[in-house]
């Protein structure tokens, strides 16, 4: 029975009780609807929520990290098992595939004009550059790691601090404060920008 045939039915029954002179009619009607959605379109359902779900772990991972630390902070194993989790949703080869996927669809959605606002060059040349003292890893055996590149920061390795004293590689920050903000990824601390 369709639903415009199952209106019909009810419209009739009610006619006819209001004929045997009711002063009163009260109806409840209750409708389920069954919809019936190909394999394929289901299979295809399926996997883009199990990619969403990817997505937003991955955006906790690297937002927050383990800590809120002002770098990230995973566990090596956590980012092997990402990494492989990415490749089997077909999200890309690699986690930093799956973040320009999350910063394109980001973009599409807010349907915003992002105006860009570098820092100035004299900021970004004044910002200091230090040598990594440990190893790359915390007192928890977490791997610090730039935020941009997603690379170790090793022992030895030359890293650039902003004036909120999170770090970063240089060229890394560099290329974020003359391409697309004068603010810290992180902490949205502003460096004085050219205008």
């Amino acid at each position: 029975m369709s639903t415009d045939d199952l209106v019909t039915f009810m419209l009739q029954v009610c006619h006819r009780m209001i004929g045997l002179n009711r002063k009163k009619l009260n109806l409840i009607v209750s409708v389920r609807k069954v919809v019936t959605v190909p394999y394929e379109e289901y299979l295809a359902m399926l996997k883009a929520e199990k990619q969403q779900e990817l997505l937003e772990q991955l955006a906790v991972m690297v937002r927050y990290g383990r800590h809120g630390n002002s770098n990230i902070r995973v566990p090596r194993q956590e980012w092997q098992e990402m990494t492989a989790a990415i490749r089997e949703a077909g999200l890309g080869n690699s986690i930093r595939d799956a973040l320009d996927l999350m910063r394109q669809r980001a973009m599409r959605e807010s349907g915003e004009v992002i105006r860009v606002v570098p820092a100035a060059a004299t900021s970004i040349q004044a910002l200091e550059k230090v040598t990594m003292m440990s190893d790359g890893i915390d007192d928890t055996e977490e791997i610090i790691k730039c935020i941009f590149c997603l690379e170790e920061m090793a022992k030895g390795c030359e890293v650039t601090r902003m004036p909120c004293s999170h770090i970063f590689h240089g060229p890394c920050i560099e290329k974020w404060l003359k391409e697309r903000s004068h603010m810290c990824p992180i902490c949205r601390f502003k460096l004085p920008t050219g205008d």
